[in-house]
């Protein structure tokens, strides 16, 4: 099957308005200016746009946010703990999602069509989800709307297209199972892997150019949400994202640097939420025709930084 990379993102959080200044006025996203499933109204008549009124802002307390010419990337939805809620990966039409379902099904995984409550709250033309084996909920879908009309209130322009909204790392308890779901049920290929230390490692998975639109890491039997990465287009842009986070005092977990693996110059801050988002510049873009699976070692090119050495490892504690 063919995957168009992560199309969205839902997390969970304890009031997730509280959320919107931070994915706004620091990461430079927009609110939605039409709910999923909203009616955008006709352009004719005065006073038939959105009931939302372009605030992001849903009846239940979810926020949801635009970052390109997509309807909505990133959908933050009231819950007692933090972390994933839920991934979405897009295909191309409806014929390519009967098919992917086929082959997910072939896999022995079980894979349910979408009801139409479900396809509207997301905004799309249909969708079918699956779980993997740690329990996260992971979607297929296929026609989102594209409303355009992006405008970043910090001038911040993302690198998405193709290439999908951005990469999440997660932690997994059951890797093998994590890696056979990933890998053979909806066929990412693996770019490279890491090896932290005896049974722990990272592994990057790819469904388009980009070098991984989700990151499995075993550290021990913790599963959760690490980071969302979302990657902006100029070096400036990546640097006065971290101007506003340090004015805004947040914590930044990890210094600016550039990966190893995927060459990706970037920075990480902790949320309000809880969970880490990680702003980048510059990553590599895989040439399918010479790239081969592959073991990064030696640590990374340089910086990132942190000034707790066992944070990686205590994240995943934190999700015991």
């Amino acid at each position: 099957m063919k995957l168009h990379g992560l199309g969205y993102i839902g997390l969970k959080a304890s009031d997730p308005s509280a959320l919107l200044s931070f994915w706004t006025d620091v990461v430079g996203m927009m609110p939605a200016r039409a709910l999923p499933g909203e009616s955008f109204g006709s352009p004719s008549v005065t006073g038939s746009g959105p009931v939302s009124g372009g605030s992001g802002k849903a009846p239940d307390g979810s926020i949801y946010l635009k970052m390109d010419d997509y309807q909505w990337r990133i959908g933050i939805h009231p819950d007692s703990t933090s972390g994933l809620a839920y991934l979405g990966f897009e295909v191309e039409d409806d014929v390519a999602l009967a098919a992917a379902m086929a082959e997910i099904a072939a896999a022995d995984v079980q894979i349910t069509q979408g009801t139409p409550e479900e396809v509207q709250a997301r905004g799309v033309c249909g969708l079918a989800w699956c779980t993997d084996p740690c329990g996260n909920r992971v979607e297929l879908f296929y026609g989102p709307v594209h409303d355009r009309h992006f405008v970043s209130p910090t001038e911040t322009q993302f690198k998405t297209g193709e290439l999908g909204l951005g990469h999440a790392l997660v932690f997994v308890d059951d890797l093998e199972a994590s890696l056979g779901f990933y890998r053979g049920a909806l066929g990412f290929k693996r770019s490279d892997f890491i090896t932290f230390g005896r049974e722990m490692s990272g592994h990057f998975l790819r469904c388009t150019p980009r070098h991984h639109s989700i990151a499995l890491i075993h550290l021990g039997p913790f599963a959760g949400l690490n980071h969302l990465m979302v990657e902006v287009t100029s070096l400036d842009l990546l640097g006065a994202a971290l101007d506003r986070a340090t004015e805004a005092g947040l914590t930044i977990t990890r210094s600016l640097g550039r990966h190893l693996n995927d060459k990706t110059v970037s920075f990480y801050m902790q949320s309000p939420a809880g969970f880490e988002v990680e702003i980048g510049f510059d990553s590599v873009l895989v040439d399918e025709a010479i790239w081969c699976d592959r073991e990064a070692a030696g640590g990374e090119i340089w910086g990132h930084k942190t000034g707790n050495p066992n944070a990686f490892k205590e994240s995943a504690h934190s999700l015991a």
